[in-house]
Protein backbone atom coordinates (compact mmCIF):
# COMPACT_ATOMS: atom_id res chain seq x y z
CA UNK A 1 0.00 0.00 0.00
CA UNK A 2 2.91 2.54 0.78
CA UNK A 3 4.77 1.50 -2.07
CA UNK A 4 1.65 2.41 -4.59
CA UNK A 5 0.51 5.61 -2.81
CA UNK A 6 4.16 6.89 -3.31
CA UNK A 7 4.10 5.64 -6.94
CA UNK A 8 1.10 7.42 -7.35
CA UNK A 9 1.77 11.10 -5.71
CA UNK A 10 5.05 11.06 -8.36
CA UNK A 11 2.44 10.16 -11.23
CA UNK A 12 -0.16 12.52 -10.17
CA UNK A 13 2.62 14.89 -9.44
CA UNK A 14 1.45 16.07 -5.70
CA UNK A 15 4.20 16.93 -3.45
CA UNK A 16 5.00 15.53 0.08
CA UNK A 17 4.34 18.92 1.79
CA UNK A 18 0.60 18.31 -0.54
CA UNK A 19 -0.02 15.16 0.27
CA UNK A 20 0.58 15.73 4.09
CA UNK A 21 -2.00 19.10 4.07
CA UNK A 22 -4.51 16.83 2.25
CA UNK A 23 -3.94 14.35 5.15
CA UNK A 24 -3.44 16.45 7.69
CA UNK A 25 -0.35 15.43 9.01
CA UNK A 26 2.77 16.77 9.35
CA UNK A 27 5.25 16.13 6.04
CA UNK A 28 7.34 13.94 8.25
CA UNK A 29 4.86 12.18 9.79
CA UNK A 30 3.50 11.57 5.91
CA UNK A 31 6.67 10.19 4.71
CA UNK A 32 7.30 7.81 7.08
CA UNK A 33 3.36 6.53 6.35
CA UNK A 34 4.95 6.49 2.64
CA UNK A 35 7.71 4.69 3.47
CA UNK A 36 6.12 2.54 5.45
CA UNK A 37 7.42 2.81 9.20
CA UNK A 38 3.77 3.67 10.17
CA UNK A 39 0.96 1.62 9.91
CA UNK A 40 -1.75 3.24 7.85
CA UNK A 41 -6.01 3.58 9.39
CA UNK A 42 -8.38 4.01 7.21
CA UNK A 43 -8.53 7.77 7.82
CA UNK A 44 -5.59 8.19 6.09
CA UNK A 45 -6.19 5.88 3.02
CA UNK A 46 -9.31 7.60 2.70
CA UNK A 47 -7.79 10.88 2.29
CA UNK A 48 -5.06 9.90 -0.29
CA UNK A 49 -7.38 8.49 -2.05
CA UNK A 50 -9.36 11.74 -2.11
CA UNK A 51 -6.03 13.60 -3.29
CA UNK A 52 -5.61 11.44 -6.30
CA UNK A 53 -9.18 11.55 -7.03
CA UNK A 54 -9.85 8.02 -6.48
CA UNK A 55 -12.20 5.69 -4.47
CA UNK A 56 -10.87 3.90 -1.02
CA UNK A 57 -11.82 0.15 -3.16
CA UNK A 58 -9.78 1.75 -5.76
CA UNK A 59 -6.80 2.63 -4.14
CA UNK A 60 -6.42 -0.26 -1.81
CA UNK A 61 -4.93 -3.22 -3.57
CA UNK A 62 -6.53 -6.66 -3.86
CA UNK A 63 -9.87 -4.88 -3.43
CA UNK A 64 -11.13 -4.86 -7.06
CA UNK A 65 -9.14 -7.52 -8.78
CA UNK A 66 -10.62 -9.62 -11.88
CA UNK A 67 -10.57 -12.86 -9.69
CA UNK A 68 -12.63 -14.57 -12.34
CA UNK A 69 -10.88 -18.08 -11.92
CA UNK A 70 -12.16 -17.91 -7.89
CA UNK A 71 -15.48 -17.98 -6.71
CA UNK A 72 -18.49 -16.10 -5.14
CA UNK A 73 -20.59 -17.96 -2.79
CA UNK A 74 -24.11 -16.95 -1.19
CA UNK A 75 -23.48 -16.31 2.58
CA UNK A 76 -24.54 -19.73 4.81
CA UNK A 77 -25.72 -21.78 1.54
CA UNK A 78 -21.96 -22.54 0.15
CA UNK A 79 -23.84 -22.56 -3.63
CA UNK A 80 -21.91 -20.88 -6.20
CA UNK A 81 -23.64 -17.76 -8.13
CA UNK A 82 -22.43 -15.73 -11.26
CA UNK A 83 -23.76 -12.39 -9.54
CA UNK A 84 -24.58 -11.79 -6.45
CA UNK A 85 -23.59 -10.35 -2.83
CA UNK A 86 -21.59 -13.26 -0.64
CA UNK A 87 -18.30 -14.05 0.66
CA UNK A 88 -15.36 -14.84 -1.14
CA UNK A 89 -14.48 -18.33 -1.02
CA UNK A 90 -11.07 -19.20 -2.49
CA UNK A 91 -10.33 -22.25 -4.47
CA UNK A 92 -8.31 -24.69 -2.30
CA UNK A 93 -5.11 -24.94 -5.14
CA UNK A 94 -4.78 -21.47 -5.64
CA UNK A 95 -4.94 -20.58 -1.53
CA UNK A 96 -1.21 -20.67 0.73
CA UNK A 97 -3.38 -20.85 4.15
CA UNK A 98 -3.62 -24.34 5.92
CA UNK A 99 -5.13 -23.76 9.10
CA UNK A 100 -5.74 -21.50 12.22
CA UNK A 101 -3.26 -21.86 14.63
CA UNK A 102 -4.45 -23.62 17.79
CA UNK A 103 -8.24 -23.16 16.61
CA UNK A 104 -9.43 -26.25 15.22
CA UNK A 105 -13.16 -25.15 14.76
CA UNK A 106 -12.07 -22.29 12.75
CA UNK A 107 -10.35 -23.67 10.89
CA UNK A 108 -12.81 -26.50 9.98
CA UNK A 109 -15.29 -23.55 9.60
CA UNK A 110 -13.01 -21.62 7.16
CA UNK A 111 -12.05 -24.93 5.10
CA UNK A 112 -15.56 -26.83 3.58
CA UNK A 113 -15.96 -28.62 0.07
CA UNK A 114 -12.67 -27.42 -1.01
CA UNK A 115 -12.92 -23.46 -0.53
CA UNK A 116 -11.04 -21.41 1.65
CA UNK A 117 -14.22 -19.05 2.82
CA UNK A 118 -12.36 -15.80 3.71
CA UNK A 119 -15.15 -13.88 5.76
CA UNK A 120 -14.96 -11.07 3.14
CA UNK A 121 -18.08 -9.88 1.79
CA UNK A 122 -18.04 -8.99 -2.00
CA UNK A 123 -20.24 -8.39 -4.86
CA UNK A 124 -19.29 -9.49 -8.72
CA UNK A 125 -20.61 -7.14 -11.38
CA UNK A 126 -21.44 -8.51 -14.48
CA UNK A 127 -17.61 -7.68 -16.08
CA UNK A 128 -16.09 -10.28 -13.22
CA UNK A 129 -15.21 -7.50 -10.90
CA UNK A 130 -15.25 -8.22 -6.80
CA UNK A 131 -16.31 -5.73 -5.05
CA UNK A 132 -15.60 -5.46 -1.16
CA UNK A 133 -18.03 -4.30 1.15
CA UNK A 134 -16.96 -5.99 4.61
CA UNK A 135 -16.73 -8.61 6.91
CA UNK A 136 -19.26 -11.48 7.99
CA UNK A 137 -18.43 -11.08 11.68
CA UNK A 138 -18.73 -6.98 10.88
CA UNK A 139 -22.37 -7.34 9.19
CA UNK A 140 -25.31 -5.74 10.76
CA UNK A 141 -28.55 -7.74 10.78
CA UNK A 142 -31.50 -5.05 10.56
CA UNK A 143 -35.01 -5.72 10.00
CA UNK A 144 -33.98 -8.80 7.70
CA UNK A 145 -31.57 -6.17 5.80
CA UNK A 146 -27.62 -7.36 6.07
CA UNK A 147 -25.36 -4.41 5.75
CA UNK A 148 -22.01 -3.71 5.57
CA UNK A 149 -20.31 -1.15 8.00
CA UNK A 150 -17.41 -0.47 5.30
CA UNK A 151 -20.24 1.00 2.91
CA UNK A 152 -21.85 2.98 5.61
CA UNK A 153 -18.17 4.57 7.20
CA UNK A 154 -17.16 5.66 3.54
CA UNK A 155 -20.15 7.46 2.74
CA UNK A 156 -19.89 9.30 6.39
CA UNK A 157 -16.59 10.14 5.27
CA UNK A 158 -17.10 12.06 2.43
CA UNK A 159 -18.76 15.17 5.26
CA UNK A 160 -15.73 17.77 5.46
CA UNK A 161 -16.38 17.54 8.86
CA UNK A 162 -15.36 13.98 9.54
CA UNK A 163 -12.08 13.17 11.15
CA UNK A 164 -12.48 9.48 11.70
CA UNK A 165 -16.17 7.12 11.73
CA UNK A 166 -16.92 3.55 12.83
CA UNK A 167 -19.87 1.84 12.26
CA UNK A 168 -21.43 -1.03 14.32
CA UNK A 169 -24.48 -2.87 15.33
CA UNK A 170 -26.90 -1.52 18.71
CA UNK A 171 -28.91 -3.73 19.56
CA UNK A 172 -32.71 -3.32 18.93
CA UNK A 173 -35.71 -4.58 20.45
CA UNK A 174 -38.07 -4.08 17.09
CA UNK A 175 -35.11 -4.57 14.34
CA UNK A 176 -32.92 -7.00 16.56
CA UNK A 177 -29.78 -4.76 15.30
CA UNK A 178 -29.88 -0.99 14.32
CA UNK A 179 -27.10 0.77 12.66
CA UNK A 180 -25.02 3.05 15.10
CA UNK A 181 -21.85 5.42 13.88
CA UNK A 182 -19.47 6.50 16.30
CA UNK A 183 -17.67 9.77 14.99
CA UNK A 184 -14.84 11.86 15.63
CA UNK A 185 -15.13 15.50 14.65
CA UNK A 186 -12.47 17.70 13.74
CA UNK A 187 -11.23 20.49 15.80
CA UNK A 188 -13.55 23.20 16.26
CA UNK A 189 -16.88 21.35 15.49
CA UNK A 190 -19.65 20.12 18.06
CA UNK A 191 -21.81 17.16 17.27
CA UNK A 192 -25.67 18.32 18.45
CA UNK A 193 -29.18 17.08 17.12
CA UNK A 194 -28.65 19.46 13.72
CA UNK A 195 -25.22 17.61 12.80
CA UNK A 196 -26.88 13.98 13.52
CA UNK A 197 -30.14 14.77 11.63
CA UNK A 198 -27.57 16.24 8.71
CA UNK A 199 -25.05 13.02 8.62
CA UNK A 200 -28.34 10.66 8.26
CA UNK A 201 -30.28 12.74 5.90
CA UNK A 202 -27.08 12.37 3.51
CA UNK A 203 -26.33 8.62 4.40
CA UNK A 204 -30.10 8.28 3.17
CA UNK A 205 -29.33 10.55 0.08
CA UNK A 206 -26.30 8.44 -1.12
CA UNK A 207 -26.90 4.72 -0.07
CA UNK A 208 -30.35 2.96 0.25
CA UNK A 209 -32.52 4.95 3.15
CA UNK A 210 -32.51 1.48 5.17
CA UNK A 211 -28.84 1.75 6.01
CA UNK A 212 -28.40 5.37 7.73
CA UNK A 213 -27.02 5.46 11.31
CA UNK A 214 -30.19 6.05 13.61
CA UNK A 215 -27.98 6.03 16.22
CA UNK A 216 -25.25 8.95 16.11
CA UNK A 217 -22.88 9.23 18.81
CA UNK A 218 -19.63 12.02 18.75
CA UNK A 219 -16.30 10.71 20.35
CA UNK A 220 -12.80 11.77 21.19
CA UNK A 221 -11.02 8.85 19.56
CA UNK A 222 -12.02 5.63 18.35
CA UNK A 223 -10.42 2.53 19.95
CA UNK A 224 -7.91 0.67 17.71
CA UNK A 225 -5.63 -1.96 17.32
CA UNK A 226 -1.87 -1.23 17.22
CA UNK A 227 -2.22 -1.31 13.42
CA UNK A 228 -4.75 1.30 13.41
CA UNK A 229 -7.92 -0.73 12.80
CA UNK A 230 -10.90 0.32 14.29
CA UNK A 231 -12.39 -2.12 16.92
CA UNK A 232 -16.04 -2.11 15.99
CA UNK A 233 -16.75 -4.84 18.92
CA UNK A 234 -15.75 -1.87 21.43
CA UNK A 235 -17.58 1.24 19.68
Amino acid sequence: MALRIRNLREIEGISIEEMAEQTGLSPEEYMECEAGNQDMNFTFIYRCANAFGVNVTELIEGYTPKLKSYTLTRVGDGQKVSQAHGMVALDGEDCIFYAIVLNPEGTAEAWRDGYYHTGDLAWRDEDGFYWYYGRMDDVIKSSGYRIGPFEIESVIMELPYVLECGVSAAPDPVRGQIVKASIVLIDGRTGDEDLVKEIQNYVKEHTAPYKYPRMVVFRDSLPKTVSGKIKRNLL
